[in-house]
């Protein structure tokens, strides 16, 4: 694909120390209500709706959704890193539109470096995963130059759902409920009633067992994390060895450094896979440096790649959902 400058022309968002916690509060719990956010942050209600409309018309705050734990419906996760031949920008569009609607695609994301763009996708075995990214190979066969396939292996996961102890599977409402919740988790429950044709009080009670059973594994939002001023950046890790003591390890690495916001064992070229957000590039020299130091005995090669911006993204891709309509990922705007 085309580069582009890695620098954004607009001005980063500047945050004070309430919205800092604003939207700590709401990465932990974004269904927090407008009463519950005041008294946290010790400011009236009005003043809460303001800071939060700002957020979002600013684009930090990009959406408000369900994660969803996709192992509940026995979904394998993929990510599939794509190098795209320039000559021909029209098929390279066409090629992004198809990726974007895609009932299993999860997200899509454009990068500065090594690679044009990054499809992470769901599927049911690896048979279908296969056939579909041969489909789009064959048919896109001009268009992709190279790929590199990874699928993620979970190292925790959610409760699982046991129909023994939670009734029946997942029904048609309970996947709508999702459906609406991965759209925009703060709607409340009357309206969320009004649309899957519920009572109020019997949405609230899906949505408690949803929670209960893992399979909602929280509400939290989107940041863009280049609106704050911040690079966000993927490491890839190919190991000597890995056992549960390097794992264990490498967890506690993790939870010491809030940058890295995603970390996931991965069946493919490379082993581990990192998302990081960092003010600079001399912070993210430092996580690497210090990544490389603490693991120097295993780690055999690594790369990494600069994300320029996320170009789709859902929690919940329609191939789960079961209906026809395309989940929105970006939070309505209320009048």
């Amino acid at each position: 694909m085309k580069r582009k400058n890695s620098v954004r022309s607009d001005a980063p968002v500047r945050l004070d120390a309430k919205d800092a916690k604003l939207l700590a509060i709401l990465r932990d719990d974004a269904r927090t209500p407008i009463s519950g956010l005041a008294k946290l942050l010790g400011l009236n209600r009005d003043t809460v709706k303001y800071r939060m409309k700002r957020l979002e018309k600013t684009g930090v705050v990009r959406r408000y959704y369900a994660e969803i734990d996709r192992s509940v419906f026995g979904m394998l996760v993929c990510r599939v890193f794509l190098l795209l031949d320039e000559s021909d920008q029209r098929k390279q569009a066409l090629l992004v539109q198809e990726l974007k609607d895609h009932p299993n695609t999860e997200a899509l994301l454009e990068y500065n470096d090594r690679w044009d763009l990054k499809w992470v996708l769901v599927a049911q075995h690896l048979e279908e995963l296969d056939d579909i990214i041969m489909r789009i190979s064959t048919k896109y066969s001009g268009v992709i130059l190279e790929k590199d396939t990874l699928v993620v292996v979970r190292w925790t996961r959610a409760a699982a759902w046991d129909p023994e102890q939670q009734g029946d599977a997942l029904d048609d409402t309970d996947r709508r409920i999702l459906s609406l919740l991965s759209a925009d988790c703060r709607e409340n429950a009357v309206g969320i009633a009004r649309k899957v044709h519920l009572g109020s009080d019997a949405v609230i009670a899906r949505i408690k067992r949803l929670k209960l059973s893992g399979v909602i594994r929280r509400f939290t939002i989107s940041i863009d994390q280049q609106r704050l001023g911040r690079q966000q950046y993927t490491i890839m890790l190919q190991m000597k060895q890995f056992d549960e003591h390097h794992q264990s390890k490498l967890k506690e690495f993790v939870r010491a450094r809030p940058q890295i916001l995603r970390c996931m064992k991965t069946i493919g070229t490379w082993d581990i896979m990192m998302m990081i957000s960092v003010d600079d590039t001399t912070q993210f020299h430092g996580i690497v440096k210090s990544l490389k130091q603490t693991f120097s005995d295993v780690i055999k090669n690594y790369e990494s790649y600069l994300v320029y911006r996320e170009t789709f993204v859902t929690s919940l891709p329609r191939c789960i959902v079961g209906v026809e309509e395309i989940v929105k990922t970006t939070r309505k705007k209320k009048s």
